[in-house]
């Protein structure tokens, strides 16, 4: 049985990313695996985004919660970056069955990647973004009211 703290702090954790990734039309669901997958030594979650849906399965392994939570952050983090790199697994994985993948598709492909980061980081440090500016901003003279 996981513990409540445990499955918040994933929940907050996927909630803030989802914001911070610009995903918030997707739906995030999270599995509690029993066991380690033995195949894959070392993992402490996996991703199953279907982008098709706007559904991301994130699943976590016990092994996640031995970790410190930096690491289990790090971790969600790996994980919810599936959401970018599916598309292009996808279309290597066509192209090493001898499928054919059309330079439309690729564009696609690459064009939706490029703006779904573009969100993610622009919303990411918006605050930031913003100071920078070409309208000059008037420096008070000392003494001067």
């Amino acid at each position: 049985m996981i513990p409540e703290k445990h499955k918040a702090f994933i929940r907050e954790t996927l909630k803030e990313l989802q914001y911070a990734m610009y995903l918030t039309e997707w739906r995030i669901d999270t599995v509690y695996y029993a066991e380690d997958d033995e195949n894959r030594k070392g993992l402490l979650a996996e991703a199953h985004p279907a982008h098709k849906y706007f559904e991301i399965e994130i699943g976590i392994y016990p092994l996640f919660f031995t970790r410190t939570e930096q690491q289990q952050r790090e971790a969600l983090v790996h994980e919810m970056c599936h959401v970018y790199t599916e598309p292009y697994k996808d279309m290597w994985e066509r192209m090493a069955r001898g499928e054919l993948v059309t330079k439309g598709e690729e564009a696609i492909i690459n064009e939706r990647l490029t703006t779904m980061i573009e969100r993610a980081v622009t919303n990411a440090y918006q605050e930031r973004l913003e100071k920078i500016t070409m309208t000059p901003t008037k420096k008070k003279r000392k003494g001067v009211k």
